[in-house]
């Protein structure tokens, strides 16, 4: 908010120049959140394939002890290991990264629609709008339980 104020009070930039900074500003600060947030996205792909390849090799050694004596009190324990190995897989993704990633992708679209915010706000400022006019206008971007409604003098 201080940046767009400033580039609003040196009068230097016309409207549409201080619209395309503000506006790249927002569209790189966005780029980078949902970067970190795809990052999380794409971490969470890999635990459940590493749980499906535990699953795979408690299989492999079920099958080598097919066959061996007593192979059927060695069965249930090579069978527990390559499952606890998927369960420990989907659950890092689905308890873990994919979470963290939605809640990231969820902050950065707050975060962007306050910034979008900003910029209107700026140019209204630099077009020297009627400060009721403005507020209204700001207040259309918010739900109405966040609008800034104007105290009634007592």
């Amino acid at each position: 908010m201080k940046e767009a104020v400033t580039l609003v009070s040196t009068g230097i930039l016309s409207e549409k120049e201080i619209r395309s900074v503000l506006e790249q500003r927002v569209r790189t600060m966005e780029a980078r959140y949902l970067h970190e947030a795809n990052m999380f996205r794409t971490i969470g792909k890999f635990p459940p394939a590493f749980g499906l390849l535990a699953t795979t090799l408690g299989m492999i050694a079920v099958l080598q002890k097919l066959g061996q004596p007593d192979s059927q009190k060695l069965i249930g324990p090579s069978m527990s290991i390559g499952l606890i190995g998927t369960l420990y897989g989907i659950a890092l993704a689905n308890l873990v990264f994919l979470p963290i990633a939605e809640n990231l992708t969820e902050r950065t679209q707050e975060e962007m629609a306050l910034r979008r915010l900003i910029v209107e706000g700026s140019i209204m400022l630099k077009q020297q709008v009627n400060p009721v006019a403005m507020r209204e206008g700001l207040n259309s971007y918010l739900m109405p339980s966040d609008r800034v409604v104007k105290k009634a003098a007592a």
